[in-house]
């Protein structure tokens, strides 16, 4: 991670957490002044996909490609751009590869997240048995991590209403 020019320093110094991280991208992503912002992102996370910075700028595109983006334009709603939940597949897959290499990349409550926005995708690409098969897998990993019944019951029966 060490370089990167000042985009990459403006990203690390702006990501204190990743929740603050994916709120500043997607702020910038569509600002329109900044309509390179996507191209930055998609350039950033790949630059740096083996590492946690570009593992969450992966995410945040994944969640953006995942559903349509609609701009106001003259007082009018216009699709600005179609959801393309394959990318965001592809995106979501990287993070979770990079949590595979690190596990320190995700702590419980984000790697949860990830692997569910994952089997979402999965079944909205009309792939139900992976993506019950992805949330039976979470169950797994978080019941070895120690995470409360309750939480691992409601991932259960989530993955059974698919």
């Amino acid at each position: 991670m060490a370089g990167g020019g000042l985009w990459a320093q403006r990203i690390k110094m702006s990501i204190t957490s990743q929740n603050d991280g994916r709120a500043i991208t997607c702020m910038h992503a569509f600002m329109p002044y900044l309509k390179d912002g996507m191209k930055t992102l998609e350039t950033m996370a790949e630059k740096y996909q083996e590492s946690p910075m570009g593992t969450h700028l992966s995410l945040v595109l994944a969640q953006n490609m995942s559903r349509p983006f609609y701009r106001i334009d003259k007082g009018k709603l216009h699709l600005y751009r179609q959801a393309n939940p394959t990318k965001a597949l592809d995106l979501t897959n990287r993070a979770l590869q990079q949590h595979d290499r690190d596990e320190t990349t995700f702590q419980n409550i984000n790697y949860h997240r990830c692997s569910q926005h994952k089997a979402n995708l999965l079944a909205t690409l009309g792939r139900k048995r992976e993506a019950q098969q992805e949330l039976k897998k979470l169950v797994g990993y978080l019941k070895g991590r120690g995470v409360n019944k309750p939480v691992l019951n409601e991932i259960s029966e989530y993955a059974k209403k698919l």
